[in-house]
């Protein structure tokens, strides 16, 4: 996994740029293991996700996902299912969604999510696959 995150640099608080700093630039990266994962338990988050003009933007506002998450900490579930703002189930709080039945891989349209790399990445693989 690897998180890009590049800031406006250090300066007077608010939104202006004006007299921001340098930008920063910060990297992390941490290694992802594949293998047969345990089964998880979710629950439906009473959390929606926003389409507010926005939703193709990759941005660090994960208000809704960690109030959705920290609902089923709070429950025992080891993550929620979130629902867009017309009630559809989307994702995850930190995860894409995707169901194969009958040699079929399915995901929710991109109409109320991001299509981000990895849902473009594991589509495309599928396709390579001759799946459907």
């Amino acid at each position: 996994i690897v998180r890009i995150i590049l800031t406006r640099g250090p300066g007077r608080f608010g939104l202006s740029t004006r007299r921001a700093g340098p930008p920063r630039l910060i990297l992390m990266a941490l290694p992802v293991v594949f293998g047969d994962a345990d089964p998880i338990r979710v629950c439906l988050s009473r959390y929606r996700l926003c389409n507010d003009g926005t939703k193709h933007l990759k941005s660090l506002n994960y208000f809704p996902n960690i109030l959705a998450r920290r609902e089923a900490d709070e429950a025992g579930y080891d993550d929620a299912l979130m629902m867009s703002e017309r009630g559809f189930v989307v994702s995850g709080t930190s995860s894409n969604l995707f169901l194969m039945h009958g040699g079929v891989l399915m995901t929710p349209p991109a109409r109320g999510i991001r299509n981000g790399v990895t849902r473009r990445h594991v589509m495309a693989l599928a396709r390579a696959e001759g799946m459907t």
